[in-house]
């Protein structure tokens, strides 16, 4: 899907999605500015982490995030790095169970920098999470 879609809509405009007027949250408004009013190109770590870590849009948002993987497993959102990896990690099973070729390609990222993801500069707490992330991915 990714590579016939036209990254210069927001998400909003690709899945033909209307705007709420109610704001209520600082996430909501958030949400609302990344899928309203940023192109999909535009995109960045902390946005797809944000909209992986809601599970919206995953079959864009999930190849956009490979992407940065890719490059840099420990990405970095507003949080730490590596909270990418940990959001895209946590995302439900059986999106994977229907998306092998996404999945392949996260396994793939998993074993090529596997040590550098665990020898990074990172709490006890974070490090052990993704640690255990990644053995039952």
């Amino acid at each position: 899907i990714t590579s016939f879609m036209d990254r210069s809509l927001t998400l909003s405009q690709f899945k033909k999605i209307n705007q709420k007027s109610a704001e209520v949250s600082l996430l909501a408004k958030k949400l609302n500015d990344i899928l309203f009013k940023k192109k999909i190109v535009d995109l960045d770590a902390e946005d797809l982490r944000l909209l992986i870590g809601q599970s919206l849009f995953l079959e864009v948002t999930i190849p956009l995030a490979l992407d940065i993987l890719k490059t840099d497993p420990m990405a970095e959102g507003d949080f730490y790095p590596g909270d990418l990896l940990k959001n895209t990690l946590e995302v439900d099973a059986s999106y994977w169970g229907l998306h092998d070729d996404e999945k392949n390609r996260l396994k793939h990222i998993l074993a090529e920098h596997r040590q550098y993801i665990l020898d990074h500069s990172l709490s006890n707490a974070i490090r052990l999470q993704l640690k255990e992330l990644m053995e039952v991915f």
